[in-house]
Formats: C-alpha cells, structure tokens, sequence
C-alpha cells in the first residue's frame, strides 16, 4: 500500500447488485403478492363511471406517430391532433422529411378532407357510404372523436345490455350489445379493449389503448390501436405530446385551401 494514501474499496458495483435485487423483489411482490381480485362491480355503474371520466375531457391537443396498414400496403407519419369533444376533430397528416399529406376536420356528422399534393378536397356527411371509400381508415363509429383520443364513449344501449363474464386482479371484462367484449381498467376506470361484434358474431372493428398516464384530469393512452376488418384496416397511434383542457385558438380547426381546388362533393 501506498504511504499516506487510504484505499477504498469500489462500492458502486455492490450498490447496483443490490439495487437490482430490490427492483427485482418488488417486480415479484407484485405477481406472488397478496392482490387480490377486484372488487365486484354492477356493470351498468362500471360504465356510467367510464362516462363521467371520459366527460372530463373537454379539449385535447396531440401529437403522435402513427402507422396506418391497409389492402393497398402501409403508411407511416405523424398526426398533430385537436379537439373539442363530443364531436369535434382536427387532424393535420404527414409522412416522411415533413411532407404534407393532408388535413381532415369531423364536425358531428359533417367531414372535410384536403390533400394539397392532388389539390383536392372531399366534403360531405359521415351518413353517405360514397365517403367512407375515401378516409384513409374507414372506422366510422359514432364515438370516432373520443376513440382517436384513447376515450371511446360507450353509449346508452350498449350499457342497458352489459353483464359482466370475469373480474381479475387487473381489469374487469364486460359483454354487451351483440356480443361485444369490453375489457375496463379500474384506474379512471378507462376502456383498454373493446371488440365491437356483428350480429353473426364476426369481428367488426376493435380498440385498444395502452400505457395509460395521468394527463390533467383524467387517464390518457399513449398508444391508441383502431382495427376494422371489412375491409382490413389498422392504425395505430404513439402518442408523443399531450394536453388537455386547454383553450383551443380561435381558428383552431380552419382548413384552408386555394380557389382552384378541385372539390367533390359527398
């Protein structure tokens, strides 16, 4: 040993060993520990409940990536997102190095869309079928709004017919309406699946939100999966940025486009 020089042992190793057999031990205590199931629950409550959460969220603003596959092959950009719920949407799509794909506004039943690169716009109603060929996901529900947003409302009819198949530890599990399978997180609580059912009992489109935070005055996904399967179609979106219940610009869901647009007409 060096004169005068007191060695010290390295202890950093040690403490990172034992910091990850603590994490390690906690992961465990969470799986082997003495959870429980949760609480019963009458369905009709349960989702009365997930309305006034999802009531909370007035206005929104995001930003995400999204990945879109379709028959016709898969998309990849980035959405910005506003709304002003129930029924308002604003959304401005773009692909890859910034290029603008287009912007789409749903106000209640009435949409438009604008592409600049073909310098055309589509206007019409959500009611006419003619529509739906055109959207770049024809998940066309009445709570699309909210559903984009990670809040997909459930309405009046399909909670009168809601019962409930199994309560775990994490989640309750519902069906209701012609068979749909609503799977219902207790936190908020908030919707993390919901498979939506024809009456032959075959898929017609489904949610599912994912890796839900706190964002203001309610829990919030930052991953949002809409899939529909006549035709095959699915996007899902990685939220970045996030905020709620903020005063939206005036002006805030204009689209403008040039005179000589061509425009058809739905």
């Amino acid at each position: 040993m060096t004169p005068g020089r007191l060695r010290v042992p390295c202890r950093f190793p040690v403490l990172l060993a034992a910091a990850g057999i603590l994490f390690f031990l906690a992961g465990c205590a969470g799986f082997l520990g003495s959870r429980g199931p949760l609480p019963p629950e009458d369905p009709r409550r349960l989702i009365r409940r997930v309305r006034q959460h999802a009531a909370r969220l007035e206005t929104f603003e995001g930003y995400a990536r999204f990945t879109a596959v379709t028959e016709f092959g898969a998309l990849r950009g980035t959405l910005t997102i506003r709304a002003r719920n129930p029924d308002t949407l604003w959304v401005k799509v773009e692909g890859p190095m910034g290029i603008s794909f287009g912007m789409a506004r749903l106000a209640g039943p009435d949409i438009l869309m604008y592409h600049p690169m073909a310098k055309t716009v589509y206007r019409g109603t959500l009611m006419n079928p003619g529509l739906r060929h055109a959207l770049p996901l024809n998940v066309l529900t009445e709570n699309l709004v909210l559903a984009v947003q990670g809040l997909p409302m459930i309405d009046t009819a399909v909670a009168d017919s809601a019962g409930v198949v199994s309560v775990s530890d994490r989640e309750y599990t519902l069906t209701a309406g012609r068979g749909d399978l609503i799977r219902i997180l207790p936190e908020g609580p908030v919707v993390r699946e919901w498979v939506c059912m024809d009456s032959l009992g075959q898929t017609v489109w489904s949610f599912q939100g994912s890796r839900h935070r706190k964002a203001g005055r309610v829990r919030l996904p930052r991953m949002v999966q809409l899939t529909q399967t006549r035709p095959p179609q699915q996007m899902t979106l990685y939220y970045d940025f996030v905020k709620t219940n903020v005063r939206l610009r005036e002006g805030w869901s204009d689209i403008r486009f040039p005179e000589d647009a061509d425009i058809h007409e739905f």
